[in-house]
This record gives structure tokens, C-alpha cells and sequence, in this order.
């Protein structure tokens, strides 16, 4: 191919392999370099001659439209990033309420059993004060009348006669 038929539209819009908005800006120019030659068909009914293309191809060559290709690059860019980040999104907005509900869930379930514990244990420790109190009054008194005024009994000894 000789260098007047080549188009170094490429190297205008890839600076190189890893130039991903180069590489879309030159997807855009294909595409509307198909389109081009679709319409230049559909109109004439033949393909279009090397000279027919010149025209095509000064023209997406000017700064002006190499401006066009680079910006709809950056458009279908940032399209494509938005649709995959809103989509990463509520992804991770889903699966953050699902891990918050569950924990939820949990501290509820948590709660109520910390209730529950709280409660027994007021229970025995007010049994252990009132046993303590109880045994250290009794140790003022006696066992036997703290047991009579606690209780409100009497206690009576049998004494065994001897023979």
C-alpha cells in the first residue's frame, strides 16, 4: 500500500497500546466511516472509488473532527463507567443493607436475651443480700429466734426422759 492511500488517522488518535479513550476515538472513526460508505452505497448503488474516499478522509482527519472523536470517546467512556459503577453500587448498596439487617437482627435477638440475663441476675442477687441478711441478723439474735421471728413460729424442744 503506498503512503498516499494510507490513513495515519491511528497514530493521530492512539498515542499507544494502552490508550483506551485513542483506541474508542478510533472506534467512533470507523464507525462513522462504515456508516459513510453505507449511505455513499445505498445513493450511488456501488462502492465508493479511492478518490470518492479522499474527500471522507480529509475531513475526519482535520483538528475538528479529531476533537469529535476524541470527545465521543470520552463520552461512551464515561457512559460505560457510570452504567458500571451505578450497577457496583447497588451491588454493594444491596448486600450492605442485607449484612445491616442481619446484624440487626441480631443485636435484637442480643437485647432481649440481655434483658433476660439482667433480670435473673437482680433476682439471686436480691436472694443472696436477703440470705445474708437474714444469716447476719440471726447471728445478732440466734438462730434459732430469727428463725421463730421470720417465720412466725415457735419452736419447741422435746427433751427425751431418761430411764
Amino acid at each position: 500500500m503506498s503512503d498516499s492511500s494510507y490513513n495515519y488517522i491511528y497514530n493521530k488518535l492512539v498515542d499507544d497500546k494502552n490508550d483506551i479513550f485513542g483506541i474508542i476515538a478510533y472506534s467512533v472513526y470507523k464507525r462513522q466511516k462504515i456508516e459513510y460508505l453505507d449511505k455513499f452505497k445505498a445513493e450511488h448503488g456501488r462502492e465508493a472509488t479511492k478518490d470518492e474516499l479522499e474527500h471522507f478522509k480529509e475531513i475526519s482527519n482535520s483538528e475538528t473532527q479529531l476533537e469529535f472523536y476524541n470527545t465521543q470517546a470520552a463520552h461512551l467512556a464515561n457512559a460505560f463507567l457510570s452504567e458500571v459503577l451505578s450497577d457496583r453500587i447497588e451491588e454493594l448498596d444491596k448486600s450492605f443493607h442485607e449484612h445491616l439487617n442481619t446484624q440487626l437482627l441480631k443485636s435484637k435477638n442480643g437485647f432481649s436475651y440481655g434483658v433476660y440475663q439482667s433480670i435473673v441476675g437482680s433476682v439471686f442477687f436480691v436472694l443472696l443480700v436477703g440470705v445474708i441478711v437474714f444469716f447476719s441478723w440471726s447471728l445478732n439474735q440466734g438462730l434459732e429466734n430469727a428463725v421463730e421471728s421470720a417465720f412466725g413460729i415457735t419452736i419447741t424442744h422435746n427433751e427425751k426422759q431418761s430411764p
